[in-house]
Protein backbone atom coordinates (compact mmCIF):
# COMPACT_ATOMS: atom_id res chain seq x y z
CA UNK A 1 0.00 0.00 0.00
CA UNK A 2 0.78 3.88 -0.14
CA UNK A 3 1.27 4.13 3.23
CA UNK A 4 4.55 1.87 3.02
CA UNK A 5 6.26 4.31 1.07
CA UNK A 6 5.08 7.73 3.20
CA UNK A 7 6.10 5.73 6.29
CA UNK A 8 9.77 5.11 4.60
CA UNK A 9 9.62 8.50 3.66
CA UNK A 10 9.00 9.34 6.81
CA UNK A 11 11.28 7.64 9.12
CA UNK A 12 14.23 8.76 6.65
CA UNK A 13 13.40 12.75 7.24
CA UNK A 14 13.14 11.76 11.09
CA UNK A 15 16.33 11.20 10.82
CA UNK A 16 16.86 7.64 10.10
CA UNK A 17 18.87 5.53 8.11
CA UNK A 18 17.71 3.82 4.54
CA UNK A 19 18.13 0.79 5.91
CA UNK A 20 17.23 0.31 8.92
CA UNK A 21 13.93 2.11 7.72
CA UNK A 22 13.10 -0.52 5.82
CA UNK A 23 13.87 -3.55 8.29
CA UNK A 24 11.52 -1.31 10.96
CA UNK A 25 9.00 -1.81 7.94
CA UNK A 26 9.80 -5.28 6.96
CA UNK A 27 9.41 -6.14 10.81
CA UNK A 28 5.93 -4.82 10.16
CA UNK A 29 5.14 -6.31 7.62
CA UNK A 30 6.16 -9.75 9.37
CA UNK A 31 4.32 -9.19 12.25
CA UNK A 32 1.04 -8.02 10.01
CA UNK A 33 1.91 -11.80 7.95
CA UNK A 34 1.79 -13.60 11.12
CA UNK A 35 -1.36 -12.08 12.73
CA UNK A 36 -3.25 -12.62 9.55
CA UNK A 37 -1.73 -16.04 9.48
CA UNK A 38 -2.80 -16.71 13.50
CA UNK A 39 -5.65 -15.23 12.94
CA UNK A 40 -7.18 -16.88 9.97
CA UNK A 41 -7.82 -13.38 8.82
CA UNK A 42 -7.33 -11.52 5.16
CA UNK A 43 -5.14 -8.30 4.87
CA UNK A 44 -6.81 -5.43 6.71
CA UNK A 45 -5.17 -1.91 4.99
CA UNK A 46 -6.41 0.21 8.34
CA UNK A 47 -4.58 -2.08 11.45
CA UNK A 48 -1.82 -2.19 8.38
CA UNK A 49 -1.59 1.34 8.31
CA UNK A 50 -2.20 1.71 12.25
CA UNK A 51 1.07 -0.03 13.02
CA UNK A 52 3.23 1.79 10.07
CA UNK A 53 1.89 4.96 11.93
CA UNK A 54 3.04 3.79 15.06
CA UNK A 55 6.55 3.71 13.86
CA UNK A 56 9.27 6.46 14.68
CA UNK A 57 12.78 6.88 14.77
CA UNK A 58 12.86 6.92 18.60
CA UNK A 59 14.76 4.06 19.36
CA UNK A 60 11.70 2.53 22.27
CA UNK A 61 9.94 2.06 18.87
CA UNK A 62 12.41 0.05 17.83
CA UNK A 63 11.72 -3.23 20.21
CA UNK A 64 9.05 -5.79 18.84
CA UNK A 65 6.32 -4.93 17.45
Amino acid sequence: PPETRLTLNRLISEGMNENDSKKLIADTIEAETMWIIAHKETFNRKRFAKKLESLSNNRKSLGRL
